[in-house]
């Protein structure tokens, strides 16, 4: 049965954000994400009692949704596989699907579809009326439409009102009299019969009232939902389209809240009727920090009850409501991504906000409200989001030494995108190698490595992914260069033993840890679950990289000085040619690095008299020339004369 969807246009009023508040509010409530929550508690009344539930309605069929539509019958009496009664989309009448019929891989095909129980009266002109043509002009494709006054076993159809065969590549409507049938119950049955020919569609039946067994709820469709925002003072809207053949007798919208002691049970609100078959409902106002979960139930005039979602219930949040936030590309895969790490979160107890990559504007100036950030990149298209990687800019370089900022990256093809390659350099001190870390397999075994924070005593993973990219850290990459970033697991299938699965970073303001797999590549849910608890475990406790020793004098992070735009500077460790662990090498010496805001890096070992002025006061002056203009970084340091350790 063919809906009519109402459209409504909604106008939300911006409202300024509450004064504690450092982002801007959105102007309207986000996208409804549709991301479904388990939160228990939910309040569903059981169906009627009524075994067999009928419901009269006009015939009025486009085959647009189930098929066969509810109580329709096919039989394949004699078909291939191929050639089966089914629902088509290759030459639909009206919308999106119609019937076909077939014969192509079939001797002596014989196919049937039959209507529900038609009530034909005297009292009236009785029509059923249909659409149909043939695939090819050269193929005479055979059909019979018969009546059946009994029941729907095919012996019972001795009533012929159509028997022909025809070809002809446009549609031409066809309209029977039901007139000879009087006051009865009939059937209608479309039998095809056609050798080895191809295929006849059929689409948009109509007819008499036909009585429909029902004993499913209303259909309900989300028109919009609201997503994560920040506090508004104002309610939250849910608009649905709800419809069913009985009629519609009940619309409830239950929500339940959570501020951090577990969900609170269910409440439910009445839905205004806005239009026709459109309605809404109004989520009271929730304050800061409070989690929020809503389904729809709906009850026909059969006391048939359904709900939206079927199971579980839809979650958001008056932001931020944890420490946490989950970043996803809302196309092709990235709600599977999404949903891969809610799950774990929810197995490992952890709190979680989330946002779609459509709505991070409304939330990017907000981003250090949050302490760590997940962004899951999952478009194969090469393109990762560039407002993504902006905003996530934007969030490292708000930490600072005492409110370090944590990042979270997963994608398969993030290095190799000409967006992430450059935000990976900048941020992760990663270098790119090349698309594909293994072409022997696309299963990879993923080991830890003795000593990490992170992967230390780590059990095996595993993972399924076509292109992860292949990178390694500045430091391994360069050889003789200074860095913050280290491996943090290998893949034994890749190219090496020495193959990193994951790049982790340590430096003075912020954090992190880059994987070349997408959260749905790993094939176990607990290994997923295990390597997600060590990565929230290293965000949390991680300890400030060492800072170096010069003239017995420590170098607290209280005096690192400014950080110009084009510049970037860290304490970290000297890298050695073939080596690869070097947490534990030379932490009493001083290292730096300066990398250009053009993402061209240059790496500087400091050595006694190399670019340094000697005074009282130690100042240095690191310059490396580029094609058009020198850049200066300077650090100015109260010290005590002595001897400095080279690098």
């Amino acid at each position: 049965m063919r809906g009519r969807v109402f459209l409504l246009l909604l106008l939300f009023a911006g409202i300024a954000v509450v004064a504690q508040e450092k982002g801007k509010e959105p102007e309207q409530v986000l996208k409804f994400p549709g991301i479904i929550v388990d939160v228990g508690n939910r309040i569903v009344p059981p169906s009627g009692n009524v075994a067999v539930k009928g419901v009269k309605a006009p015939l009025n069929e486009g085959f647009e949704t189930n098929f066969p539509p509810t109580g329709w019958i096919v039989r394949n009496v004699n078909a291939a596989s191929s050639d089966t009664v089914s629902q088509s989309s290759s030459y639909p009448h009206t919308g999106s699907y119609c019937i076909r019929f077939g014969s192509y891989d079939t001797y002596n095909a014989e196919e049937w579809l039959i209507t529900p129980p038609l009530i034909v009266t005297s009292a009236g002109a009785d029509t059923i009326r249909f659409w149909w043509r043939t695939a090819t002009s050269y193929s005479a494709e055979s059909i019979q439409v018969l009546v059946s006054t009994t029941d729907t076993a095919m012996s019972s159809f001795t009533n012929v009102l159509v028997d022909t065969s025809f070809a002809n590549t446009s549609y031409s409507e066809m309209a029977l009299s039901l007139d000879d049938f009087g006051d009865d119950t009939i059937y209608v049955a479309f039998r095809y019969l056609s050798d080895y020919m191809y295929y006849l569609y059929l689409d948009d039946v109509s007819g008499p009232e036909c009585l429909v067994s029902d004993i499913t709820g209303p259909s309900i469709e989300i028109v919009s939902g609201p997503g994560s925002h920040f506090q508004t003072g104002a309610p939250d809207t849910v608009i649905a389209v709800i419809t069913d053949p009985s009629g519609v007798m009940a619309e409830t919208l239950y929500y339940a809240t959570n501020t951090g002691s577990g969900w609170s049970p269910f409440t439910g609100v009445g839905m205004v009727q806005v239009s026709g078959d459109t309605f809404a409902g109004l989520i009271p106002a929730q304050t800061r920090g409070t989690k929020i979960a809503w389904y729809i139930l709906a009850m026909d005039n059969l006391s048939n009850v359904s709900t939206n979602p079927e199971t579980g219930a839809y979650v958001y949040g008056i932001l931020p409501t944890a420490a946490d936030l989950i970043m996803y590309q809302n196309a092709s895969y990235g709600p599977a991504d999404a949903e891969s790490l809610i799950v774990s979160f929810e197995a490992l107890g952890i709190g979680y906000d989330f946002v779609a990559s459509s709505d991070i504007e409304n939330i990017r100036d907000s981003l250090s409200l949050w302490t760590n950030v997940w962004a899951l990149f999952s478009i194969y298209n090469y393109s990762p989001d560039t407002t993504m990687f902006n905003a996530l800019g934007e969030f490292l370089e708000s930490g600072t030494g005492t409110d370090r900022k944590f990042l979270f990256i997963s994608g398969d093809d993030i290095a190799y995108s000409s967006e992430g390659k450059p935000f990976l350099q900048k941020y992760f001190r990663v270098h790119y190698i090349k698309d594909e870390l293994s072409y022997s397999t696309d299963n990879d075994t993923i080991v830890g490595i003795t000593g990490d924070p992170i992967s230390d005593n780590m059990p095996d993973l595993h993972t399924f992914s076509y292109y992860p990219d292949l990178v390694y850290t500045f430091a391994r990459y360069y050889a003789d260069s200074a860095d913050m970033s280290y491996p943090f697991m290998y893949v034994t299938t890749g190219d090496s033993t020495e193959t990193p699965g994951g790049i982790r970073y340590n430096g003075l303001y912020y954090g992190g840890a880059y994987i070349v797999y997408e959260m749905r590549d790993f094939t176990v849910p607990a290994e997923r679950d295990t390597l997600v608890n060590r990565i929230y475990n290293y965000f949390n406790t991680a300890d400030m990289p060492p800072y170096a020793d010069w003239c017995n004098t420590q170098w607290p992070p209280s005096v690192i000085g400014h950080r110009g735009e084009n510049t970037t500077f860290i304490y970290g460790q000297v890298y050695e040619a073939g080596v690869t662990d070097v947490d534990t090498l030379g932490k009493d010496r001083f290292i730096f690095r300066w990398v250009m805001d053009r993402m061209v890096a240059f790496h500087t070992r400091i050595q006694h008299g190399s670019g340094l002025i000697w005074n009282s006061t130690l100042l240095m002056v690191i310059r490396e020339i580029t094609t058009s203009t020198w850049a200066v970084f300077q650090y100015l340091l109260m010290h005590h004369m002595g001897t400095m350790t080279s690098a």
